[in-house]
């Protein structure tokens, strides 16, 4: 109980402390003013000015939290789903603290997520520092939140949680099973080469939509989006909205092939900025490429004009063909608004008309639910007959609208009368909510409507005309490939403008949009782009794409060093992550390397030169069996604390009855044995955590030698011996037929090997030889 409330103590002591001004970059919901009471907070970019959503709700892992702001506008309603205090300020404080990290926005965002988690728990345990270490474990990167704890005295910090995530390294290990297998289906694959072909089918090798053929948009963009990830294997996600607009290139090398690629610099930072597209899927890339190229130049032009409103005709046209038929709708004597420039673009339709108010005197506001009236005299002398509506406003092209005409700003029905700013707009919906926005009043000019779209445009895109994904860098609209009008092409509503043509999207939200289509919830089955081609409800994660190329390079003979600077990573080690081989294809590429006999020699290793031309896939040998990593162009960077290094890593191979190796391995165990006899029997063990660490870790090691000699010794000389990258498993593989026997690998428990431990160690003097001297000097032995 003491420790329990230093801990809390430390904790209250911390939150008071800190500073209570929030940074001028934290809003609220609605842009109001942020406070540390709020469930919801905007933290804006420094450098990018784009929000970003922090929640500080409570978090069950597997448990889907309130997420929209119309639910959590009133903390009084949320009252159960808080965290109380002091936990909800130090998770605000972990916020602001987290956005001080050199990392992308959503990985700032997941930190906090994962805070948010470890809090629930400890406000339903009673303190951070009784969350038992299982649970710590449990949470993927949770030593991240733990560090900082730790850093403040949250905790005892006597153990720090393993950290789950990935490593960068070649000896790191994952999870391959099936369930959670990052590579692709080739199934799947199949399934998106069908899909593009059907979408993509009015579409000529050069990029051309055939004149009486048609294209579904969304689906071209997720479907490239796909082709993008196969054909060229970047960090898709952030990286294919920052594609910028270009044609495919080519250089023909005086000797050799053809070499295609894409003037795209990546995360990773190519150089020159060229990213080779793989052979096999150029034809695709240059149809899919030049077509959006093409297609999407209209909403480049508007992006220009956008960026600088007081251009003329000349400047906002500059290489832009307008279709004859709009030709007689414009009059380019007149200086360019926002509507005729869209109608020249191709954003309306060629025969779309709105009507025009005559004169502000023919409407009246008044206080009935419509909220205005006509007010000119039913019967109008002049022509002898009652006014009608008609008379009242002049029908006009939109490519002809001027500055000063007059438009109402109607909502609900009335809205999509043809003299209103939807109409002007050509909203799907128009609703109470977005002509607030509007800001307009009920009487308006095309010059006040312009304004105000033009300004909720650049509020949707704060740094316009420059737009970001989940990274820091940027792209001008107006250079994107993927410059995109949701409201032209069906896209559906675009929050903010209503599904008008004139919205544009943010490059975050086009990529928001195929990773929906690609790998959508349960509840969004009827946008899944699989579902739609009839190939069921099929989620795909772009990231898996990467695998699935850069194994495939490797099942195709291309060096490793190749396939890391094809796919724009800086060490090799990175890129054995992303290769999936099963062990039958482990077992070839060790063939490459053993030549098993019955000589009295075990192993026989091919020439270097042999290894090169004829197998490609690496292996090299070691003292105790084969190591499947290429080690002749990455230096092994696993460690243990065995004579036989390699006890224990994945790319470890041994081989059945190999006497050589057998030697080795008896000769370490033998000695590994002494070193845990001594550790037991010294007499300074109870006092160190570190050495009690490493008695579990070193004896369950000790117990996989055992266990991998026995195997060694018993089964048919010649076999391939590897153990499971989670310890659970030896795989035994018959070179001959290249059939796998799973055998189960059983370690000694950690909370057994303890026991063991402390119950040898109650028998030991209460006093370290390493203290005696000095007990003895100030006169306190018994």
């Amino acid at each position: 109980m003491k420790d329990l409330n230093k801990y809390l103590i430390n904790l209250n002591v911390f939150v008071k402390s800190y500073p209570k001004q929030l940074p001028v970059n934290v809003e609220g919901i609605d842009s109001n003013t942020a406070s540390w009471e709020d469930p919801v907070w905007y933290i804006k970019d420094i450098q990018t000015g784009v929000p970003h959503r922090y929640i500080f709700l409570k978090a069950v892992k597997g448990i889907t939290r309130i997420a929209k702001d119309s639910a959590i506008r009133k903390p009084a309603d949320i009252e159960s789903e808080m965290l109380c205090q002091p936990y909800g300020y130090l998770l605000k404080i972990y916020a602001l603290e987290v956005q001080l990290s050199s990392i992308v926005n959503n990985s700032k965002q997941l930190r906090v997520t994962k805070a948010a988690q470890i809090l629930t728990k400890a406000e339903e345990l009673g303190g951070i520092n009784n969350i038992p270490l299982a649970f710590w474990n449990g949470i993927n990167g949770s030593n991240i939140f733990w560090d900082f704890c730790a850093r403040h005295r949250l905790l005892s910090g006597a153990q720090r949680p393993i950290h789950t995530d990935r490593e960068r390294g070649a000896d790191a290990t994952f999870t391959r099973s099936q369930k959670h297998l990052k590579m692709t289906s080739e199934s799947m694959i199949y399934a998106l080469g069908d899909i593009f072909t059907k979408v993509f089918h009015d579409v000529d090798k050069d990029g051309n939509l055939n004149s009486e053929g048609g294209i579904n948009i969304p689906d071209a963009l997720t479907i490239t989006a796909a082709l993008l990830g196969l054909a060229s294997p970047n960090r898709l996600n952030g990286e294919i909205p920052l594609l910028a607009n270009q044609q495919l290139k080519v250089i023909q090398p005086k000797n050799g092939n053809e070499v295609y690629y894409l003037d795209w610099p990546g995360s990773k930072g190519y150089q020159d900025n060229q990213n080779h597209i793989l052979k096999a899927l150029v034809p695709q890339v240059k149809k899919a490429i030049n077509f959006f190229y093409k297609y999407l130049a209209p909403e480049r032009h508007f992006i220009r004009y956008l960026k600088n409103m007081n251009q003329t005709w000349e400047s906002i046209m500059n290489g832009f063909v307008v279709e004859k038929e709009r030709m007689e709708n414009l009059d380019f004597h007149l200086p360019p608004n926002l509507f005729t420039v869209a109608y020249a673009l191709g954003f309306y339709p060629v025969t779309y008309e709105i009507e025009i108010l005559n004169s502000r005197d023919g409407i009246c506001p008044n206080n009935s639910v419509k909220g205005w009236s006509w007010g000119l005299p039913r019967y109008c002398s002049k022509r002898k007959r009652r006014l009608k509506r008609a008379d009242m406003v002049t029908r006009k092209s939109i490519g002809r609208v001027r500055p000063d005409d007059l438009v109402l700003n109607l909502t609900g029905q009335s809205g999509k009368t043809p003299y209103s700013i939807q109409k002007l707009l050509m909203c799907d919906i128009f609703n109470k909510s977005f002509s607030e926005r509007l800001n307009l009043p009920l009487i308006a000019t095309v010059k006040d409507v312009q304004e105000s779209v033009v300004r909720i445009i650049k509020e949707i895109i704060p740094t316009f005309p420059l737009s970001h994904t989940d990274t820091e860098t940027g792209l001008d609209l107006e250079s994107a490939l993927f410059c995109i009008s949701p409201g032209k092409h069906n896209f559906g509503s675009s929050k903010g403008m209503a599904g008008s043509p004139l919205s544009i999207f943010s490059l975050s939200k086009i990529k928001t949009y195929f990773v929906t289509r690609l790998n959508p919830s349960k509840k969004q089955q009827n946008c899944n782009l699989f579902y739609k081609y009839g190939f069921g409800y099929q989620k795909l994660r772009l990231h898996s794409l990467r695998h699935f190329a850069n194994t495939q390079a490797e099942k195709g003979g291309i060096p490793i060093n190749v396939i890391a600077t094809w796919s724009g990573r800086k060490t090799i080690n990175q890129t054995l992550e992303y290769i999936h081989t099963s062990d039958k294809e482990k077992a070839d590429r060790l063939v490459a390397t053993l030549d098993l006999n019955d000589a009295k020699k075990d192993i026989r290793v091919i020439t270097t030169e042999e290894l090169q031309t004829k197998h490609i896939l690496p292996a090299s040998l070691t003292e105790t069996g084969v190591c499947a990593q290429e080690l002749a162009v990455t230096p092994c960077n696993y460690i243990n604390d065995f004579l036989s290094g390699c006890l224990g890593c994945e790319s470890a191979c041994y081989v059945s009855g190999d006497e050589s190796a057998i030697n080795v391995l008896e000769h370490d165990l033998r000695f590994q044995l002494v070193r845990l006899n001594r550790l037991r029997q010294s007499k300074e063990s109870f006092v160190s955590q570190a050495n009690k660490n490493w008695w579990v870790k070193h004896s369950q090691g000790v117990s996989l030698l055992e266990q991998l000699i026995v195997i060694l010794k018993e089964h048919r000389p010649g076999q391939l011996v590897s153990v499971s990258s989670d310890r659970r498993y030896f795989f035994i593989t018959d070179l001959d037929t290249k059939h796998v026997e799973e055998k189960r690998l059983t370690l000694p428990a950690e909370k057994e090997l303890l026991k063991a431990f402390e119950v040898y160690s109650e028998d030991v003097e209460s006093i370290p030889d390493s203290m005696k001297s000095l007990v003895i000097k100030f006169g306190l032995e018994n």
